[in-house]
């Protein structure tokens, strides 16, 4: 049986300091949006209760207790620590960030891109394959003395189940400090959006937050909102830019809640309520779902 004892379980894929910025009055809290069973539902709760999964990073080790390394060592303090500072970048925008803020934010967000359940869920199945494929082809089938009879792949299963895990979860590291990665990153232009206190529309931020089209490598567009009134942007042409600058607000802000809220998984936050129809008109469906995870 899996053991939760321990600290740093809670690995939060979508940043605390991050979500903080829609706690609102009277309660320093934000809406939490999601369908449990069917039931489409809205409540009040706290950054630190949302936007987790238990022991999403973390390897399982003998006897059922969950290694916590990656969200204490790495996730925590070479991540999110240094991303908080970096999040200036919403009061001063891109050219408020000094150098060492500035890479801070950029591995901010390659984190995002890697560390939310969906992708995570793709690196264990990739781990899968290329684990299995590597034990297909061992040379040393046959040659155990306390297993003969049993191949590569069969004596892992048998004596070894975690590796799969682990291969997954400890290459995350390697991934988010990708020096390919950040190259990339380091391509095109950062821009912060701020919509004007006077829209009547205000942001909306999903569980996989980091909205972006096309790739690195190819033309593309980044955005992750800050806050309920202020987008960061990367592009790498100017026309991407130029055609934001001529939306209005409104029209901005609905256009990137619809794609906030069609990228979620399960949850969908806000400042408040009152883009609770349109949530429910546009998160994905999750039949079937007796849990809640990442919730309260």
């Amino acid at each position: 049986m899996m053991r939760d004892s321990q600290p740093y379980t809670r690995q939060h894929y979508v940043p605390k300091f991050l979500l903080r910025q829609w706690h609102t009055p009277p309660d320093d809290m934000l809406s939490l949006h999601q369908r449990v069973r069917g039931e489409f539902v809205v409540k009040r709760a706290t950054a630190n209760n949302v936007g987790f999964e238990r022991h999403l990073y973390s390897i399982m080790m003998p006897g059922g207790f969950m290694d916590t390394t990656i969200e204490r060592e790495f996730m925590g303090p070479h991540v999110d620590d240094p991303a908080a500072k970096a999040h200036v970048i919403l009061e001063k925008g891109v050219r408020g960030l000094e150098e060492d803020q500035h890479g801070a934010w950029a591995q901010c967000i390659l984190s995002l891109m890697m560390r939310v359940p969906r992708m995570m869920e793709m690196l264990h199945t990739k781990a899968n394959g290329v684990l299995g494929q590597i034990l297909d082809h061992d040379p040393t089938v046959g040659q155990r003395p306390d297993a003969p009879n049993m191949t590569s792949r069969e004596w892992v299963a048998s004596n070894w189940p975690e590796a799969y895990s682990e291969l997954a979860v400890r290459v995350l590291p390697q991934l988010i400090q990708s020096d390919l990665l950040h190259s990339g990153m380091k391509k095109g232009h950062w821009a912060t959006r701020t919509i004007a206190s006077s829209c009547p529309f205000d942001l909306v931020i999903g569980d996989h937050p980091l909205m972006y089209h096309g790739t690195l490598e190819k033309s593309f567009l980044i955005a992750l909102p800050l806050s309920p009134r202020c987008v960061y942007l990367h592009f790498d042409h100017p026309k991407t830019w130029e055609d934001l600058q001529n939306l209005g607000d409104a029209e901005f802000a609905k256009r990137m809640n619809l794609e906030s809220v069609s990228r979620a998984e399960r949850f969908v936050f806000a400042a408040g309520g009152r883009h609770a129809a349109f949530i429910e008109k546009h998160l994905k469906a999750a039949p079937g779902l007796t849990t809640e995870r990442g919730a309260p």
